[in-house]
């Protein structure tokens, strides 16, 4: 089989500090497992970029919240390859078991999704403004 050359990983803002702690908040917030390596998360960060990723991370959050996280957050820089770099570095658990990304129920679970906060109509998932609080947590104290 053909081997995929191309880099799963996306351009950060974060130092390597505060890749850590969004990192310990998303085990603690329960969307990545437990047992998630952090060596894996600062590869698919890019900051160990020289190094391969060896195990996609299991994300045990719904679709809609991984499809948000990829696109405000960790596509902002690729956006051409956003979907690319989910399938890449992250599995969902599922009921049962543990699958590929499947980037069509992404795309849909986002279009799905209400994301307009300043619209009363509109109710945006709760689990955006987790994500938006892990990841602000860090930009807040001016060490990006």
């Amino acid at each position: 089989p053909t081997q995929h050359k191309e880099q799963p990983y996306y351009y950060n803002i974060y130092k390597r500090d505060n890749l850590t702690t969004i990192f310990q908040n998303l085990k603690k917030g329960c969307f990545v497992a437990a047992d998630a390596s952090l060596d894996d998360w600062l590869i698919i960060s890019g900051a160990e970029a020289e190094k391969s990723l060896t195990t996609r991370l299991c994300w045990l959050g719904d679709y809609k919240t991984l499809a948000y996280m990829i696109t405000e957050y960790i596509g902002l820089a690729d956006q051409d390859r956003k979907w690319n770099i989910a399938y890449n570095c992250f599995d969902k658990k599922g009921s049962k078991k543990v699958d590929r990304i499947n980037i069509q129920s992404l795309k849909n679970a986002l279009s799905k999704a209400k994301r307009d906060p300043d619209d009363e109509d509109d109710e945006r998932p709760s689990s955006f403004d987790e994500i938006d609080r892990i990841f602000k947590v860090t930009s807040d104290n001016g060490n990006h």
